[in-house]
This record gives structure tokens, sequence and C-alpha cells, in this order.
């Protein structure tokens, strides 16, 4: 009857007390669960502490060794010499750019002749490399890419010399630079090396630029870090990033291949801003003269935003092989990233 059911179902649904010695093991199981929990998070802690003093002290005993170096190098800094011959291919707006900075130092192999202006030349310093490289430590540039880590080890000298000096900002700038002649706003050299993979790629993410027009239709914004760009050849760093720049290129706990200033440090920088349409290459290089002014216009075509890119900026020139400039098409002024 409905009696009996319901009373069947209520034995079925009555708690049944388990024997004393199970809720022992399973307070034991978690108290064992908890002290291990408590000693994971020990040992991450621990870890975390020691990796950072270690990072720490691996940093100040670079700059101590560079500071070292430095005070027992003599003459690998001094005056940049004018040559008889000026050139005249520095656009106004380069030098406009650059006359804003504090201070600018040219990085030059062995002399420092220029044919730079003198408005530029008059507030700069020649950096010897070949002298600078001979009282590098060794350390620092060891493994298979000594070259790329002595330029390295010559931007953190730089640096070094900024603070020093207790400079705001500074532009560094290499001598072997040729600038293209052409009546527009500035663009720092960049060679945008993730268009080697494939031309048909769509922009990343990291590698997208936006201009505004608060800063002009010459300046776009790299908002994120992480972009391969790869370029050291002519840059503007501002006081705030000396030390963790330097920081970065004197690690050597990591491996050279991340502290090659162009690959990972300049990678690591959030909120650069690119000049717009490119107004330089490197003539010493081994990528061709025509790959990196093409890379360049490249770039602009696929990251920059939004469209259409101003007609300024579009109608770029592409060094063709015969050393001719063309005019890029506006074809690609709606195209879409």
């Amino acid at each position: 009857d409905g009696a009996s059911i319901q009373k069947c179902r209520s034995r079925t649904h009555m708690h049944v007390k388990k024997p004393k010695f199970y809720t022992t093991l399973k307070a034991r199981k978690w108290a064992k669960l908890r002290t291990l929990f408590k000693l994971i998070c020990l040992f991450g802690i621990g870890s975390f502490v020691y990796f950072a003093f270690l990072r720490e002290n691996v940093s100040r005993d670079g700059a101590l060794k560079l500071r070292f170096a430095l005070r027992n190098c003599s003459d690998f800094a001094g005056p940049v010499k004018s040559r008889a011959e000026v050139s005249d291919t520095m656009s106004q707006q380069v030098l406009a750019m650059l006359s804003m900075v504090e201070h600018v130092f040219v990085i030059s192999l062995d002399t420092c002749d220029s044919s730079y202006p003198e408005l530029l030349i008059s507030r700069s310093t020649c950096i010897r490399g070949k002298i600078l490289d001979e009282c590098t430590p060794k350390t620092f540039v060891g493994g298979n890419y000594a070259h790329a880590m002595k330029v390295t080890f010559t931007h953190a000298a730089i640096i070094t010399l900024a603070i020093d000096a207790g400079y705001k900002n500074i532009a560094v700038l290499e001598d072997d630079l040729s600038f293209i002649d052409r009546d527009l706003a500035p663009e720092a050299t960049k060679k945008p090396y993730f268009l080697q993979q494939s031309g048909a790629l769509p922009c990343p993410r990291n590698c997208r630029c936006v201009t505004s027009k608060t800063y002009g239709e010459h300046l776009c914004e790299l908002r994120y870090p992480g972009c391969d760009i790869r370029s050291s050849d002519l840059y503007i760093l501002p006081s705030h990033m000396f030390l963790s720049f330097r920081e970065r290129l004197l690690d050597l706990t990591l491996p050279d291949t991340q502290r090659i200033v162009d690959v990972h440090p300049m990678r690591s920088l959030g909120k650069q801003w690119v000049f717009l349409p490119q107004m330089s290459f490197q003539r010493i290089l081994d990528i061709p003269a025509d790959y990196q002014v093409g890379a360049g216009a490249l770039y602009v075509k696929k990251c920059v935003g939004p469209r259409p890119v101003p007609p300024r900026v579009a109608n770029q020139l592409v060094m063709s092989s015969e050393r001719t400039f063309l005019e890029l098409s506006d074809d690609f002024q709606h195209y879409r990233t």
C-alpha cells in the first residue's frame, strides 16, 4: 500500500553513518593535499624570488662589467667630424626630428667623418665601433653571433653614456645610412621581417600601426610589443626606457638570440611610433637596398590604418633593381588588413 511504499522510501534515503576510520582517512587525505599545495606555493614563491634576485644580480653585474670596460677603453667616443661635402639627401623633416632630441649618437666603424649637416654634428657624439669592440668583455660577445653581440654591446654603452650625462632623450643612428630624397615627413628605416614569410599573410595584430589626426599623417603608433620590425640603425629613445632597455641588452641569463639589439630587445618595447613613409636605408647590410625600401612599402600596404592611408604616405617611392625610383600605386588605398 501507499504507507508501506513511503516507509520504504524513507529508509532508502536514511543517512548511513560512515565508519570512524573512513572519516579519519578522508581527513588525512585532505591534510596531505593541503600540505602539498602549501609546499608547491612556497616553492613557486621561492623560485620567483630566487630568479628575480639572480636576474637583478646578473643585470647589476653586467652593468658593472660594462662600466669597467668603458673606463678602460680610451678614445672610443668623440666628436663627429664634418666632411667638406654635406649630404643634401637628409630631408629637412629628418633634420627637424633629430633637432628636437637632446643628443645624437652616431655609430661609426672606425672614422668619425660625416656628411651630416652642422646643426646635427654640433649636438652629436661619435662612437667608434672598432675601438669599442676591442674593449668588449668576451662574456658578451661569445657564440655564433659575435658581430651582432658586439653591436648590441655598443648600444648598451651608448645608453650608459646617456644615463651618465643625464639626457632626457637620445637619437641613435649608424653612419652607413642613405636617405631617400623626397619632400615628405621622415620615417626611420624599418625592415619588417615578418613579411619574409609570405606576401599573402595578413598583418599580425601586434604589427598593426594606427595613424591619428592628432599626431599628423606621417606618424603611426605600434600599440603592442612583439612586432618583428628589427631595426636599430635609426631610433629615438626616452630616458624612462634607458635602464630597462639596457638590462635586456646585458642580461646574460638569456640566449644570445634574445639579446641582439634589434631582435627581442627592440621588439619588447610597446607603444612605439613609426615615421611614414620610409626615408632611409642601410648601404652596408646583408639585405639589398631594393628589399629594404620594398619591404617598407609593403608594410604600409599591409599594416598601416585606418584606411584610406593619406596620399602622401601611400604615394611613396619603391626602388627598382636599376636604382631608379617608381611611384607606388594607389590601388591599395582600400586594402583591408
